[in-house]
């Protein structure tokens, strides 16, 4: 058991600069698809002003300004989307240490020294890749403007959902445990 908590702690001690790297790739691309989203409207302005019609038109420019300009603010837009899912006022994601604090009763199996430290790694994991499935709905979002017919936009979102979900994990956690245990 120990050398799976050893194993753990390692893990989630990569995760923070993993974090910032996603933050940072996510400001640079965000700012390519705006400036993308940018030059598509004029293209598309000369192009009306000639005669010449785009498939999409306006539609694919302002969706890669929009969702480029979310990308860019990744935290405003988790704290929104968790302000929307759980209603809470504290728009922050809960830390991985609190789901004992969040489902004390679902949880009390693993109670303990190296059951909550497992837990603890396993959450901050689960969070991290939350935050992947985030960027991963947004990018698709971007990408239902070039293809409209493949159902991209509602992938995406799912993706957003679910990222969310998994981003403020102790708080998910604790709604199902009021669910199921009253």
């Amino acid at each position: 058991m120990d050398e799976l908590t050893v194993f753990f702690t390692r893990v989630t001690d990569i995760l923070p600069p993993a974090q910032a790297f996603v933050a940072a790739l996510c400001f640079v691309l965000g700012i390519i698809l705006v400036v993308i989203g940018s030059r598509m409207m004029l293209v598309t302005a000369e192009e009306r002003a000639h005669a010449h019609h785009r498939r999409h038109g306006y539609y694919q420019a302002l969706t890669y300004i929009v969702f480029g300009l979310l990308i860019i603010s990744l935290d405003l837009t988790l704290s929104a989307w968790i302000a929307s899912l759980y209603g809470a006022s504290n728009t922050t994601a809960s830390a991985a240490s609190e789901i004992m604090a969040y489902a004390p009763e679902m949880l009390s199996p693993v109670s303990g020294t190296p059951g909550e430290a497992i837990l603890i790694a396993l959450v901050r994991i689960a969070q991290f890749i939350g935050l992947l499935a985030v960027v991963r709905g947004l990018f698709l979002c971007v990408k239902s403007a070039d293809m409209p017919t493949q159902g991209l936009m509602g992938k995406g979102f799912i993706h957003m959902i679910a990222g969310i979900m998994a981003v403020d994990l102790p708080r998910t956690v604790g709604l199902f445990e009021n669910l199921f245990f009253g």
